[in-house]
């Protein structure tokens, strides 16, 4: 995990709309490795509730607003109205509408438009989408995700992230990383490209 904010901002607009198109078209070779990764699951474990928008961390900058462009381009990743639902709510709190501050910008203004279930009513995930508030395990990439509720910027979120398997270009494994937030306050994360020196007591 090398480059940019982060790799979900650094790959979904353009897999997404690629995968779309494709199946518009009625090419399916890409449907297995786009549902694979349980997107909309993933999303609701790292996005946090708090103003500045954090998220877990992928990649080596930082935490704020590394999910640019995610959560538009994922509503469509599923036909289950339950989970579309939990989604628009997820996404009118941290993006959108009755977000503290909404953000149409970058990536988020164009895909949010053209795949925002409009149609469809915001609930809250815990009720409509169960798995939401279980761990995610992924013993084949090596991806552990935690969330303990939906409710503020106090929520609880951890990621504990290995990368089992090598990834294109960067022919290694990955080391072990750690991303913990909690109580409006990132306590782990990944490496940074800048320096910041805090005094802990």
């Amino acid at each position: 995990m090398q480059e940019g904010l982060s790799y979900l901002a650094y790959t979904l607009p353009i897999l997404g709309p690629a995968v779309y198109l494709a199946k518009s078209m009625g090419i399916s070779i890409l449907d297995d490795a786009w549902f694979r990764p349980d997107w909309h699951n993933l999303a609701l474990h790292i996005i946090s509730l708090r103003k500045r928008r954090n998220s877990l961390q992928f990649g080596v900058s930082d935490s704020t607003y590394s999910y640019n462009g995610f959560l538009p381009f994922i509503f469509n990743s599923t036909n289950d109205r339950n989970i579309k639902a939990a989604l628009k709510w997820f996404y009118d709190r941290t993006m959108g509408i009755n977000s503290s501050s909404p953000a149409y910008d970058g990536k988020d203004k164009s895909a949010a438009l053209l795949y925002y279930p409009y149609e469809i009513v915001a609930q809250h995930p815990s009720v409509v989408f169960p798995r939401s508030t279980s761990m995610i395990n992924d013993n084949v990439d090596g991806f552990y995700g935690f969330r303990n509720r939906y409710r503020d910027q106090n929520d609880v979120l951890i990621g504990l992230m290995n990368r089992n398997r090598r990834h294109a270009g960067w022919n290694a494994n990955e080391t072990f990383a750690l991303s913990i937030m909690s109580h409006d306050t990132t306590w782990a994360r990944m490496p940074g490209k800048e320096f910041q020196q805090y005094n802990v007591t």
